[in-house]
């Protein structure tokens, strides 16, 4: 008996500092480059996602469930047309649909919270959420097109995120050709997981900052671990982007510029969290072996501008509002997660109603 009490005694004072652990460690900042290492999209719900024929993949009509990642719990629902949020009402205003990536979809705030969300609070618009993780724009251009009658779509917003979005068109049409021949509406499942494990990964700090350690271990030891990171940080590093890379992104913005007239077209630029937060940039780099003497953060959104420009294409750098309110003490990126706070969500809504404001004329509440 004694033994068994004593027993207990040592298991509640190992949970006991498990927990106090758990809770200190929440106070630490994790590694700069948490937002690569951590991969938040391995939490993402599972079955979330649908094949899709010409999208590749798309949000699962009818699915719900709960975000959970540390820095976050979120409820998550897709309506019949895989948009974001509750089924459509009757339109009685302008109704203009958002596109983008992961970004875009934002599995990390509430529809409330989202920057959509706080747009339809201020702007006589009605917008409507149609990203999805890993979206380019030619799924931009794919979606608008569908949806345009049977959503009653007056116009598009598309949220280019530049830390990827190049890759992303660059590679569309050869995931197209082989998704073509995948069972459409099969959803996506993650590979199995433990469940303990799983359950610990979307809730603990402790268990993220091993994570993000193991990985960066494995990052420093080989180079092959972090291949796809560094080729697509070299955008910010080489003077001159591949020039097929450059040639999808400006063939997909064409025909954009021709599916709707310039002043039913936006978009907004998003960069990754490094060209905000300074203080995480050299990390970063140096995590895939790149020198941060070589950086232009700048440089893919200029390559990004040129194209937009030749079609005329209004567009609404996000960076410079983001880094002002994070330089004034306001987080903008989650630590782990990289992708916007509910603060960086705010900022992000304010940017483009003033964008769209400037740009055509569209006033705010």
């Amino acid at each position: 008996m004694k033994t068994i009490k004593r027993i207990a005694q040592v298991l509640a004072g190992i949970v006991c500092g498990i927990g106090c652990l758990e809770l200190g460690i929440r106070t630490i900042s994790p590694h700069a480059g948490s937002s690569f290492l951590f991969q938040a999209p391995e939490n993402a719900p599972n079955g979330m996602y649908v094949r899709d024929n010409k999208l590749i993949y798309k949000p699962n009509p009818g699915f719900s469930a709960q975000s959970v990642s540390p820095g976050y719990s979120v409820p998550i629902r897709i309506n019949s047309l895989s948009l974001r949020g509750g089924e459509l009402m009757e339109k009685t205003k302008e109704r203009w649909l958002v596109m983008g990536d992961s970004f875009g979809f934002s599995a990390q705030v509430s529809e409330d919270d989202h920057f959509i969300g706080r747009l339809n609070e201020s702007s006589p618009i009605e917008f409507l959420n149609g990203g999805a993780d890993g979206y380019g724009t030619w799924q931009s251009l794919i979606r608008y097109r569908s949806l345009k009658k049977k959503a009653q779509l007056d116009g598009l917003v598309v949220l280019f995120f530049v830390g990827n979005d190049f890759f992303d068109n660059q590679h569309f049409e050869g995931m197209q050709r082989k998704a073509s021949s995948q069972q459409q509406g099969q959803p996506l499942l993650s590979k199995n997981k433990n469940p303990i494990e799983l359950f610990i990964s979307r809730r603990s700090y402790l268990y993220a900052h091993w994570k993000i350690y193991q990985r960066a271990q494995k990052f420093q030891h080989d180079p092959q671990a972090h291949s796809k990171w560094k080729s697509e940080l070299m955008l910010y590093t080489q003077p001159n982007a591949p020039q097929q890379m450059l040639d999808s992104t400006d063939r997909v913005f064409r025909e954009l510029a021709r599916s709707l007239p310039p002043q039913k077209l936006m978009v907004a630029i998003a960069s990754p969290y490094f060209v905000v937060e300074e203080e995480r940039r050299e990390t970063t780099f140096k995590m895939v072996q790149l020198s941060l003497k070589d950086v232009d953060v700048q440089r893919p959104i200029t390559h990004l501008t040129t194209i937009l420009d030749k079609y005329q294409i209004p567009y609404c750098d996000l960076s410079p509002d983001l880094k002002m309110a994070h330089t004034n003490g306001t987080k903008q990126y989650l630590s782990f997660d990289g992708h916007w706070t509910i603060e960086g969500h705010q900022t992000v809504a304010k940017t483009i109603n003033r964008c769209m404001s400037e740009s055509f004329g569209i006033s705010s509440k």
